[in-house]
C-alpha cells in the first residue's frame, strides 16, 4: 500500500505553512514571548477554515477528514502556532463562535482538577473552559469565573493560569 497526498491534501498543506510562516516567522519567536494571543490572527485562521476543519459542510464547516486535519496540524505545530487550537476545533460543533475565532476554548479531564482548581494555558485569554467528566462536560464561561492566578511557565510561548472555583 502507498500512501501520498493527492493534489488538494498537497494544497492543503501549503496554503496553511504559508499562512504560518507569514504571521509566526521563526525569526520573530523571541518577539511572541510574554505576548497574549492575536485575536486578529486567531480569526484568520478561523477564515482559512482550521477551527471549522471537522465540521460537515451542512452546517459551515470545511467537512475535511482525519487526513486533512493532520495536514493542517503538522503545520501549526512545525510553526508553534499558540492558542488552543484543538479544543476550539473539537468544541466547534458545541460552542457557538468557536469555529469563527470568536471564542477561545480550552478543555481538561475532570480528573485533573484539584479542589476545584486547574491550570491551563492561555488561561487569561481564555473564554470558555470545558471540564470533561465521566457524566458529560461542563461549560465555564470564563467571564463568570474569578480571573486566573498567573503560574510560572515552562514554555515562555504559552502562558499559564490557574482557575478556582470548578466543579467537575
Amino acid at each position: 500500500m502507498e500512501f501520498r497526498l493527492d493534489d488538494g491534501q498537497i494544497e492543503l498543506q501549503q496554503t496553511v505553512a504559508r499562512f504560518c510562516a507569514d504571521r509566526f516567522p521563526f525569526d520573530a519567536l523571541g518577539d511572541r514571548e510574554g505576548v497574549p494571543l492575536d485575536r486578529s490572527i486567531w480569526v484568520e485562521l478561523a477564515k482559512l477554515g482550521v477551527l471549522a476543519l471537522l465540521l460537515p459542510e451542512s452546517t459551515g464547516g470545511v467537512g475535511a477528514g482525519v487526513v486533512e486535519a493532520a495536514i493542517v496540524f503538522e503545520q501549526l505545530g512545525s510553526h508553534l502556532v499558540p492558542g488552543p487550537v484543538l479544543w476550539t476545533l473539537l468544541a466547534a460543533p458545541f460552542v457557538p463562535g468557536a469555529a469563527s475565532g470568536e471564542q477561545l476554548v480550552m478543555g481538561v479531564d475532570a480528573t485533573s482538577l484539584l479542589d476545584g482548581s486547574v491550570v491551563v494555558e492561555h488561561a487569561a485569554e481564555l473564554d470558555m473552559l470545558l471540564v470533561v467528566g465521566d457524566d458529560g462536560v461542563v461549560a465555564h464561561h470564563t467571564s463568570e469565573l474569578a480571573p486566573p492566578t498567573p503560574v510560572d511557565a515552562l514554555d515562555p510561548l504559552a502562558p499559564v493560569g490557574r482557575f478556582t472555583g470548578l466543579g467537575g
